[in-house]
């Protein structure tokens, strides 16, 4: 067995050496520079993709085989081969999944410790490519990251609740202690998301077997299944949350909320108002233009727009230096592309209902109303850890605690929504534009996802057990939510309703799932380790006293940032 391993694991090394100088040769590819004139620069973002494309194509397949590469060594080390320390850095991520795949609780931690001193010193933060970012520092970057979301999905399945959101913490000390650079890309959001999940789907698996009635702590009730399971998942999400929002106050989810500030707002629309009815017109704001310019810098295209002799030239450039300094035009400029490059949905709504898109100097009414879209996603963006909760519960079936959770989370959110609703009408009478798509993204009310997770829930049940009693139930659960969400015509008719392109994917990722395409968790663990009732909550309280040592407070999600 091991002698069949070393031969995949060379062959998988030399597809390794392979992949590295295809993904030189693609880099040194030279793209010729655009000039500021706009075919030129739509021609320049084409071709400029084709190559960022390529590049990432390449590295999507040298993770792959990366990933092989560490699973081969793992297993060599797990049935008693001597592995030798790897070059690339990955030899204590083999150790710790050596012991995984031995399903050796003790064995994991021993080794988990060296890793986590590993990680500290090690950058998970990386530049896209986009941005000017080395292919070989994201291929790096990546790696490392694919094997922390591999532990995040097996460390659950062995009963190793604390192991895992200690992993958490050390990935997102490694983005806060490890800088690379402006514009770099953060994928803790995504780790917490798989590492929370995964500990979600565990919790739920191991209350199967705990007994239907057990006595309260204090003897004075009886608490049912569902009951500590609800319990059990509040308390993780107590203690997830702290991690949750400490990331989330180091994350930037929109270049508006440079402009939360009344004073820096105020100048942003004195830029606009003076300088963008002859600059801000719709053929300037083709997307590949936009895409093209930011790619360039900003500083470069002014440049070439003051080199270039034509007729009509944007006020802008003969405001330069005498009526605003460069370095400001620059900032406001490159905030303006930005935000509707961010937002180009939303501005191709604007473009196509309102007779304010006309005139560019009026742009920044459209940008008043996304800075308001901004501040409801920024407490969407809190929630989540809530949301993926409710989306765990009711794809395993647990339909009462789902419905509990949905309970509670309506109370607390009470009338936050209205908040939202009442400015977004201000905005709507002040500048006379009605703007469905952000109307539609407020009137969510925080609560749309947890519809959309019932909706892909139906779907999943009714493909899979077809002609039974609970396929039945789940088509009358669709055809009652579809009847309520349809109830109301939503959007301008440009894009397809959240919840509908919800549905559409989950149907196509259903029924085109293979039988032999196996989740991660399973062809690694592949059975969850027992862990009992009493042991479960021991783990939750001591990450609770852990947090509570720190002298940490959860914040309130819904707390308003105005």
């Amino acid at each position: 067995m091991v002698e069949t391993l070393d031969g995949w694991a060379r062959q998988a090394d030399a597809f390794r050496r392979g992949l590295d100088a295809l993904l030189r040769q693609v880099q040194q590819h030279p793209l010729a520079g655009p000039t500021a004139d706009h075919e030129a620069l739509v021609e320049y973002d084409r071709r400029r993709l084709v190559k960022e494309n390529l590049i990432d194509a390449i590295i999507g397949v040298t993770i792959e085989v990366e990933e092989a590469c560490r699973t081969l060594s793992a297993m060599r080390l797990a049935l008693g081969a001597v592995e030798e320390t790897s070059a690339n850095g990955s030899g204590e991520f083999v150790e710790v999944l050596a012991a995984v795949l031995l399903r050796d609780r003790a064995l994991v931690r021993e080794r988990f410790d060296r890793l986590a001193d590993r990680l500290a010193s090690e950058p998970l933060l990386y530049v896209p490519l986009a941005k000017g970012g080395d292919p070989h520092r994201i291929v790096v970057s990546r790696v490392r990251r694919t094997a922390i979301q591999e532990l995040l999905v097996c460390l659950p399945r062995l009963g190793l609740l604390e192991e895992t959101h200690r992993l958490l913490e050390v990935a997102r000390e490694m983005e806060q202690s490890n800088p690379v650079g402006q514009g770099a890309v953060t994928e803790f959001d995504e780790l917490f998301r798989i590492g929370y999940r995964a500990m979600v789907d565990s919790i739920i698996e191991w209350s199967r077997t705990w007994p239907e009635i057990r006595e309260s702590p204090d003897g004075d009730e009886t608490w049912d299944r569902d009951d500590r399971l609800y319990l059990a998942i509040d308390r993780l999400a107590e203690c997830s949350l702290v991690t949750w929002f400490e990331h989330s106050e180091t994350l930037r989810l929109s270049v508006l909320e440079k402009v939360r500030d009344p004073v820096a707002w105020e100048r942003l629309v004195d830029f606009v108002k003076k300088y963008g009815g002859d600059l801000f017109t719709q053929r300037f704001f083709n997307l590949a233009n936009l895409r093209a310019i930011l790619h360039q810098g900003v500083a470069r295209w002014l440049e070439q727009l003051v080199d270039q002799r034509t007729e009509t030239r944007p006020r802008l450039l003969e405001a330069l230096e005498h009526e605003i300094r460069r370095d400001d035009a620059e900032r406001c400029l490159t905030l303006v592309l930005e935000a509707i490059i961010e937002n180009y949905a939303e501005y191709r709504d604007y473009n196509s209902t309102t007779t304010q898109s006309d005139r560019g100097e009026l742009l920044y009414m459209l940008l008043d109303f996304l800075r308001l879209r901004v501040r409801y996603d920024r407490v969407a963006w809190r929630l989540k850890p809530v949301v993926w909760s409710h989306e765990v519960l009711v794809r395993r079936g647990c339909e009462s605690v789902a419905r509990r959770w949905r309970r509670r989370l309506r109370q607390r959110i009470g009338s936050e929504p209205d908040r939202y609703l009442q400015r977004f009408q201000q905005l709507q009478t002040k500048y006379a534009m009605q703007m469905s798509s952000i109307r539609d993204r407020i009137q969510e009310k925080f609560v749309m996802p947890l519809r959309i997770d019932r909706l892909r829930a139906f779907v999943e049940t009714a493909i899979r057990h077809p002609g039974t009693f609970e396929a039945e139930r789940a088509f009358d659960g669709l055809r009652l939510e579809t009847r309520l969400l349809t109830t109301e015509p939503t959007g301008s008719g440009l894009e397809v309703p959240r919840w509908l392109a919800a549905l559409e994917d989950e149907v196509e990722r259903t029924a085109t799932r293979k039988g032999w395409e196996i989740d991660l968790r399973e062809a690694l663990v592949p059975v969850l380790e027992p862990l009992g009732e009493a042991e479960l909550f021991e783990q939750l309280l001591r990450l609770q006293r852990e947090l509570d040592e720190d002298r940490v407070s959860v914040e309130d999600p819904l707390e308003s940032d105005d």
